[in-house]
């Protein structure tokens, strides 16, 4: 392993070897009985030189293979010539590697099967993570604009040969057990979203019998799906996969049209789930926040029109979750649909005295969700925010806090500093100072009053 060590050492470390396994009454040295005679002589009490030379002695990174002609079960076969014809084979060893993909034709090459060599590559992984064998682990990187690209962490072990074998139940080859294992799941398949997703399977192993299937069973539940977080979901998945158009060389026109009906029924049931707690609309959220980056990227598809009348519906009404109408009120202003006489209208009156506390912040809330640059610059905002925190009582602003503190929780450092400068503009008094003392540390006092919201009954 690179270090130094004199015959002499070696000659004690065996003598030492064969008296240890005499103490045991043994006949000839056990690894244990090698390991402590080398770490003795060789490394000098100290085995943190010795731990790797023993690992790769001890096990080692080489896997034995059988030569060809050796009876192995069929996808075992078929795993081996398919490491072979998408020249994998160097990747079949216990020692983790990574590969980077390129989906895109290779315009440089001859030979249609080399052009094509990366995507055949990511559909040969795709098929065995479905089908459970444990080779290739996909990382998942941001990426913009690159849906091209794919990374994935190539490891072979004796577990995945195990895999292997047993994977001859579902199928004679990869691809068939991967196809009769789609084909079992869409069959007990109940939830609109784990359709979706098993549609998205289809497509990245590239099963077209498969992928037919998946088709017809997201169509039937979509027809009477009424949970708005799945059937975004659901639509989210079918967004991608339209996204990636003829990258795969699957034909995608078919979810364009069920995208557009899963789009419309998430509009139409979005004011029925909006009704639910704080707890239950975080999972809301997020979904609103994906409806309108579908909106966005698939203007063509979808029908935007029918997405902003559930918004504005949601955004001024009273009855729903405040959070909720408070994003959608964001977003409608985002998109400059809202003027800015009703906006000020619309937050004067979300925020007024009369409105309860975890209602009024509840809103800003959900307001400050998106877009905080354009509520920087509406001064009249922070005027009516800083009018009705002023107006509440003391239990009141106490409850109050639970909402806005989250609010601000997530807005950036410099975000705060542009807010404490607008709120010494409204006070009067100098931003600077403002700031300073926003970003001193706290004193007794206020570590005791923070303290003491533990023990307050918010009654929720």
């Amino acid at each position: 392993n690179g270090g130094y060590c004199s015959t002499a050492n070696v000659i004690e470390a065996v003598r030492l070897a064969n008296a240890l396994t005499s103490l045991r009454y043994g006949g000839i040295p056990v690894l244990r009985d090698l390991h402590d005679a080398a770490t003795a002589c060789i490394g000098h009490g100290n085995d943190s030189e010795l731990i790797t030379v023993f690992a790769m002695l001890d096990i080692g990174t080489r896997l034995g293979e059988l030569p060809d002609g050796v009876t192995q079960t069929p996808v075992q076969d078929d795993i081996t010539r398919e490491l072979k014809r998408l020249k994998l084979t160097k990747y079949k060893t216990t020692v983790a590697q990574t590969i980077e993909l390129d989906l895109r034709e290779n315009f440089k090459v001859k030979s249609k099967e080399a052009a094509f060599i990366d995507l055949n590559r990511s559909v040969f992984f795709n098929r065995l993570s479905f089908i459970g064998i444990h080779f290739a682990t996909e990382h998942r990187v941001s990426q913009d604009k690159s849906d091209w690209k794919e990374i994935w962490e190539l490891r072979w072990t004796p577990e995945a040969d195990i895999q292997a074998a047993e994977s001859v139940l579902k199928g004679e080859t990869v691809e068939v057990a991967c196809t009769y294992c789609l084909k079992e799941q869409l069959e007990d398949c109940a939830d609109i979203e784990k359709a979706a997703k098993l549609l998205r399977v289809a497509y990245s192993c590239n099963l077209p019998s498969g992928f037919g299937l998946a088709l017809s069973a997201l169509q039937r539940l979509a027809s009477n799906s009424d949970n708005f977080e799945k059937t975004v979901s659901a639509a989210w998945e079918l967004s991608v996969l339209i996204r990636y158009r003829d990258l795969r060389k699957v034909d995608v026109n078919p979810l364009e049209s069920l995208l557009e009906q899963l789009f419309l029924r998430a509009c139409l049931v979005l004011n029925d789930c909006a009704g639910w707690d704080d707890k239950a609309a975080k999972n809301i959220v997020t979904a609103i926040n994906a409806m309108h980056s579908i909106s966005q990227t698939d203007s063509d598809t979808v029908n935007d029109g029918e997405w902003v009348n559930s918004l504005l519906t949601l955004a001024f009404r009273d009855d729903k979750n405040a959070v909720l109408s408070g994003l959608s009120f964001a977003v409608l202003l985002e998109r400059g649909l809202v003027s800015e006489e009703r906006c000020g209208i619309e937050v004067s009156r979300r925020l007024s005295p009369g409105i309860p506390a975890d209602i009024g912040a509840g809103w800003f809330e959900g307001m400050s969700m998106r877009n905080r640059y354009a509520l920087l610059s509406r001064t009249q905002l922070w005027r009516e925010l800083d009018g009705y925190i002023s107006g509440l009582d003391a239990d009141e602003f106490k409850r109050s806090l639970v909402f806005l503190r989250r609010a601000f929780s997530g807005f950036e450092p410099r975000e705060k500093n542009s807010i404490a400068e607008l709120l010494g503009e409204i006070w009067g008094i100098v931003p600077d100072d403002v700031s300073a003392v926003l970003l001193d540390e706290l004193n007794e006092d206020e570590t005791s009053a923070l303290d003491g919201l533990n023990d307050f009954d918010f009654d929720f």
